[in-house]
């Protein structure tokens, strides 16, 4: 399936736009309900080139077909440092009408080697990103 997200589209995230300064820890809110890591995880976030002008406030605040987001997930070492990768989750904007009710947004697990696992619309992603204040995206000063 040509639409299917696979992993050489977000390969090098790395190296692409990280949108936290800092590390995210914690579960200030309570929306992790248990799901990654929660206050046992560091998480960095990071976005392509067509996300990143959202981010920087460059554009609209609704994010573009093709943006896609990545959240990396790793474990609290023993000192409260990064350890090893958990997981990655992926979020990709698809095309108007993909998903109207929930902004059309795809979701995306991988494992700690990228290889992607599952993809759709997630109802468990849905639900948690239903709260988010912006275009289902959650933002951070």
């Amino acid at each position: 399936d040509k639409d299917r997200l696979k992993t050489r589209d977000f390969a090098d995230f790395e190296s692409w736009y990280k949108v936290n300064n800092q590390p995210l820890t914690g579960d200030a809110g309570g929306l992790l309900q248990g799901k990654h890591l929660e206050n046992d995880g560091i998480r960095e976030v990071y976005t392509n080139e067509i996300g990143s002008l959202v981010f920087q406030g460059k554009t609209s605040p609704v994010f573009p077909p093709d943006a896609i987001i990545v959240k990396d997930t790793y474990y609290t070492d023993k000192n409260g440092g990064k350890g090893r990768r958990w997981n990655i989750t992926v979020m990709r904007k698809r095309e108007p009408g993909y998903d109207p009710e929930n902004g059309d947004w795809e979701y995306v697990t991988a494992g700690p080697r990228k290889g992607v696992r599952y993809q759709g619309t997630m109802q468990l992603c849905i639900d948690c990103h239903a709260a988010a204040e912006n275009d289902y995206v959650f933002t951070w000063k």
